[in-house]
């Protein structure tokens, strides 16, 4: 009599785990962060939600007057910054601390093999919006950058942040 509970008592506890495993749903949801990757002179500046643009100054020291190098004295007034970028989200360019942008533009020179340019309009203070990622079809993440030179006029370059949409 006791063996014959003890298996009642077992298969009544397998019956219950077996009833509730399959009642048991699991909903797996896997998420990639909005991210944006910077190349400039092909070196990687930055990846992630926000990216400040290095200004051409960051890279290449200024010519010093006297240094033994013969440099123009002339002022130039037009400056020119290539950037490149990759995006699983829409991004857009914009200024760091709302410096007038009147005298700064930018353009589309190149898109990957991999890549789509889709810009749209923005705010007053953006420079330029991608309302789409940039990846068109699967391939490496230059192949699915779009390249982008930025103009300005004046002696310093903008402060300019790259920023997920």
């Amino acid at each position: 009599m006791r063996a014959a509970r003890l298996i009642f008592f077992a298969t009544l506890v397998a019956f219950s785990a077996l009833w509730s495993a399959a009642g048991t749903v699991h909903h797996v949801r896997f998420a990639q962060p909005s991210t944006v990757l910077v190349w400039q002179d092909d070196a990687l500046i930055g990846q992630g939600e926000i990216v400040p643009l290095l200004a051409a100054s960051d890279f290449a020291p200024e010519d010093i007057f006297g240094s033994g190098q013969l440099v123009s004295s002339i002022e130039v007034t037009g400056h020119s910054q290539t950037v490149r970028i990759a995006s699983n989200t829409g991004f857009e360019i914009r200024a760091v601390d709302g410096a007038p942008l009147e005298d700064v533009s930018v353009r589309v020179v190149g898109v990957g093999e991999n890549a789509q340019a889709t810009e749209s309009s923005g705010s007053s203070q953006t420079l330029f919006r991608q309302s789409a990622q940039t990846a068109f079809r699967p391939g490496s993440p230059q192949s699915q950058s779009i390249t982008l030179e930025i103009l300005w006029q004046g002696a310093t370059a903008p402060r300019l942040l790259v920023t997920v949409l």
